[in-house]
């Protein structure tokens, strides 16, 4: 049996996120632990990771930054979490939390489930992905 290794993409694109598949871990510019990828819809993938006795999320934009705002950059997909406040309001454990999630950030009606512009969001710009 042949041993899994990560995929280095220099450049994010469309065709790669959509490959990405739930159990896959993702390393994304400068990251130098993985995150396990446990939900994906049309236009988000949500990832956490284990560290220590804490559990980190980050959740993939599928959809270009429309702007520059921060560490966002135009034309660049992005990664980063909820708007502050929001994001207790989801079971990090529970895969039908994180569908009604992916629900609400489809959703152009649920106005106050959106990604944060500030919250350590980043552009991607290149991507390790290793599939499960």
């Amino acid at each position: 049996m042949t041993k899994k290794v990560y995929k280095n993409y220099d450049e994010a694109t469309q065709e790669i996120l959509d490959s990405i598949k739930v159990g896959d871990l993702i390393k994304i510019s400068d990251w130098a632990k993985p995150y396990r990828v446990i939900a994906i819809s049309k236009n988000h993938i949500i990832m956490t990771a284990k560290r220590f006795k804490d559990t980190y999320y980050s959740i993939f934009s599928k959809i270009p930054a429309d702007d520059n705002y921060n560490n966002m950059e135009k034309g660049f997909f992005y990664a980063g979490s909820l708007q502050w406040g929001i994001i207790k309001s989801y079971d990090w454990n529970s895969k039908d939390s994180m569908q009604e999630m992916l629900n609400d950030l489809e959703d152009p009606k649920v106005e106050d489930v959106r990604m944060s512009r500030r919250q350590g969001t980043i552009s991607i710009h290149n991507i390790s992905i290793k599939e499960n």
